[in-house]
């Protein structure tokens, strides 16, 4: 169950992050009107950004074998970087994210101000970005996962 989840995961993200650039991107061209298809564009990037962060927390609290170690034994997230990654940051900063987005929707919405989408999609994206697990990093993994 693992592999097909992570599978999944691994794909999905690209989804968030692209969905975020043409959000971005949009909100910087087109004014923001009830008709427009910003409000479709948002209400993509709000779905795929939440059941992403639920495939990846049902990961990490169920299935993760990095995860079960690190709550077998939190001493090992002081001891070695890439289970203070997977056990804490990675986990950690995405919750964060997700809350900054959902923060910053709430403001648009009542304030009806591009701005407030756009800092919500511009500083989420930044959080996400700097949790991924990018190949070159040590505890990296490939941009691409092609088998389970």
């Amino acid at each position: 169950m693992y592999s097909y989840l992570i599978l999944f995961h691994s794909w999905f993200r690209w989804f968030v992050i692209i969905l975020a650039i043409i959000s971005i991107f949009y909100l910087l061209k087109i004014p923001l009107t009830k008709t427009s298809n910003h409000q479709k564009l948002l209400w993509l990037y709000d779905q795929f950004f939440g059941y992403q962060f639920l495939i990846g927390s049902t990961m990490w609290l169920t299935f993760s074998p990095m995860a079960k170690v690190v709550f077998n034994d939190w001493s090992l997230v002081f001891e070695n970087y890439t289970y203070f990654f997977w056990g804490v940051q990675h986990p950690l900063t995405m919750f964060i994210a997700l809350g900054v987005w959902h923060a910053f929707q709430a403001k648009g919405r009542r304030t009806g101000l591009a701005k407030n989408y756009f800092k919500g999609i511009l500083f989420s994206l930044f959080l996400i970005a700097t949790a991924i697990p990018w190949p070159w990093l040590g505890h990296g993994r490939d941009w691409f996962r092609w088998s389970l």
